[in-house]
């Protein structure tokens, strides 16, 4: 069936994101879609593509919903990075209004997808992209509340522009809890640092997907017995540290102590870790082009045997 094909890229594409966003850590859930037949030909009458002289942009959708607000940019950074990028509608609500932050970006489908999903064009007006819409997990249950039964049915909101005011200020209720969210994880992040509780610090200070739930015995000490060290640790940039990420090559798994020795080596960039990092991260860091050989020998010379 040829609708089927497209299934076939649209599932290649989420794992893509998917596989993206969880090098970086982020935490996320990634779903897409493949408009249907009936969906699409109805959409080509309604929109009259052919008569405007345009094509259809969404055959393929993905949606990437976030936890957090803070990622939607690192996110639309990230897909940039893997994708032929096309164009972007981006809603950012001004100082008076609420609203979500509306994210839809389009991208090219290369050559070999562009053929795949070919038989389900079928010569009609419909081009060979793809649709990707950015969301925060608070955003995007709103919204689909909103579009089914709001935008779906504007009728009958005619004559009720007060409750249609009211809805809108569910979404400012659900702005304030995504800032009250992270200041709250922030807050619980320093409570565990002024109490030396390390493990604790790193998960809610750094809001990424690990893969453990173990810091070693020697990290702890290194830690508690360096509290300048400890507080660089705490301070840095958990932006930075995801740009990071994003931008090298590095593809390792991300446990607490990974993201130590990483947090040290690329953002606070101390140099006190070295001797203790593990080998195998120093040759990641090596084929990333993020080590360099002398850096490499020096912190391998100054490692405790065995």
């Amino acid at each position: 069936m040829a609708f089927g094909s497209s299934e076939y890229v649209a599932r290649d594409l989420a794992r893509k994101i998917e596989a993206c966003l969880s090098r970086i850590g982020l935490l996320h859930r990634v779903f897409y879609r493949v408009k249907s037949e009936r969906s699409l030909a109805r959409k080509l009458v309604v929109k009259d593509y052919e008569t405007a002289g345009r094509r259809m942009q969404d055959l393929i959708g993905i949606r990437v919903t976030l936890y957090f607000s803070d990622d939607l940019e690192i996110v639309r950074q990230a897909l940039k990075s893997i994708f032929c990028f096309v164009d972007e509608e981006i809603d950012r609500p001004g100082d008076e209004t609420f609203r979500p932050t509306r994210m839809n970006m389009i991208f090219r489908l290369d050559a070999a997808q562009t053929e795949t999903i070919r038989p389900s064009i079928g010569g009609r007006p419909v081009d060979n992209t793809f649709e990707v819409q950015v969301r925060t997990v608070m955003a995007e249950g709103w919204h689909e509340v909103e579009h089914d039964l709001r935008y779906k049915c504007r009728d009958d909101w005619e004559n009720a522009s007060d409750l249609s005011r009211a809805l809108n200020g569910v979404m400012a209720t659900l702005e304030t809890c995504e800032w009250s969210m992270l200041q709250l994880f922030d807050d619980l992040a320093h409570r565990h640092y002024r109490n030396g509780n390390w493990l604790p610090m790193l998960r809610h200070r750094f809001r990424v997907r690990l893969a453990s739930n173990e810091l070693s015995g020697e990290l702890r000490a290194v830690l508690d017995g360096n509290p300048r060290l400890a507080k660089k640790i705490y301070r840095a940039s958990r932006g930075g540290f995801v740009r990071a990420l994003l931008h090298s090559s590095l593809d390792v798994q991300l446990t607490p102590n990974t993201l130590v020795f990483l947090l040290d080596h690329l953002v606070v960039r101390s140099g006190e870790l070295a001797s203790i990092r593990p080998p195998h991260l120093d040759e990641e860091l090596l084929n990333a082009g993020l080590l360099d050989i002398d850096q490499s020998a020096a912190s391998s010379s100054s490692r405790p045997p065995g």
